[in-house]
């Protein structure tokens, strides 16, 4: 679902940056949102306070506490699209129907899919130490996960690169 960033279009962008924990969606997400002048948003802030303490001590969220949260991304990104603010969203994407959801909010969307071997993860979950998402929740994030299928329009991206490179590559296939 890859359009073409057009500067005079009256309608609002889009662009999902999504992934696994430890694949860069917040890093990429922010710099690419700077990079075009974008509002960053970062899906994780919309989780309850009950859902981080669960993801922090190790326990995966139930499908209902993942649905309440995509509505309030959807909600916080209605807005955004009322106002005609274009928008860089960092959100995980593991489940099918949460990415028609938000794929479906009237904006110009692009969406790119951060992934990279199951090593390069867990190192870059293992360096970090400011995020609620523990390296134990990894394989059940890869295993939740449901595959991207060709007619959602997702570009895969690697992520065994520099941020900027990537972010680089991101920006070109917007412009292309």
């Amino acid at each position: 679902m890859h359009q073409r960033l057009d500067p005079a279009s009256p309608q609002a962008r889009l662009i999902l940056v999504m992934g696994v924990a430890g694949s860069g969606k917040t890093t990429i997400g922010k710099r690419l949102a700077a990079r075009l002048a974008y509002t960053f948003i970062d899906a994780d802030d919309f989780h309850s306070s009950d859902a981080v303490a669960r993801m922090r001590s190790g326990v995966p969220l139930s499908d209902g506490m993942r649905d309440e949260w995509i509505e309030r991304v959807a909600a916080a990104l209605a807005e955004h699209y009322r106002q005609r603010t274009n928008c860089v969203l960092a959100f995980s994407g593991l489940r099918a129907r949460h990415r028609r959801r938000l794929m479906q909010l009237g904006f110009h969307t692009s969406a790119f899919l951060l992934s990279g071997e199951r090593r390069l993860l867990a190192q870059r979950i293992a360096r970090r130490h400011d995020h609620f998402m523990p390296a134990t929740q990894l394989p059940r994030q890869l295993a939740t996960m449901e595959p991207v299928e060709a007619h959602e329009g997702i570009a895969s991206v690697d992520i065994d690169a520099e941020p900027d490179a990537i972010v680089d590559a991101l920006a070109a296939q917007l412009t292309s």
